[in-house]
């Protein structure tokens, strides 16, 4: 089940998350959506509705926990987004170096869109891609 995040949900999400941002503020500014299996919440998709990116969506992180990897659950996140999106060009991104994350966003048919250097603080770019609207 896909849901909205609640600030309840920020204890589960804490087991689970590795990355910066304030889940709370996304969670307060209802831009996080959280996967639930089992009552428990295993994965989560944050977006930006108008981005630095011309005003365009921008889905801004997506995570699964470890142990709920490789079952469809960032595919179905990803579905949710791109589904309330539809009628806009959805842009996604992440690093150079996670060949899984670029995997599952080239077979969910996003187009690169370019890469920047100097974001990341392990020296990977940070690429950007792009779903066209009713894609």
């Amino acid at each position: 089940m896909i849901r909205l995040g609640k600030q309840q949900d920020l204890i589960q999400i804490n087991v689970f998350d590795k990355f910066g941002g304030d889940r709370e503020r996304e969670i307060a500014e209802k831009r996080l959506q959280v996967y639930i299996s089992d009552n428990t919440v295993v994965g989560y998709i944050t977006t930006i509705e108008e981005s630095c990116l011309f005003g365009h969506p921008l889905i801004s992180f997506l995570c699964v926990h470890p142990q709920y990897r490789r079952q469809g659950i960032a595919s179905a996140l990803l579905s949710e987004i791109e589904q309330e999106y539809s009628d806009r060009q959805l842009f996604i991104s992440t690093e150079s170096n996670n060949p899984i994350m670029l995997d599952l966003i080239r077979n969910r048919k996003y187009k690169r869109s370019g890469s920047l250097s100097g974001l990341n603080d392990d020296g990977s770019d940070e690429v950007y891609f792009y779903k066209a609207p009713n894609q």
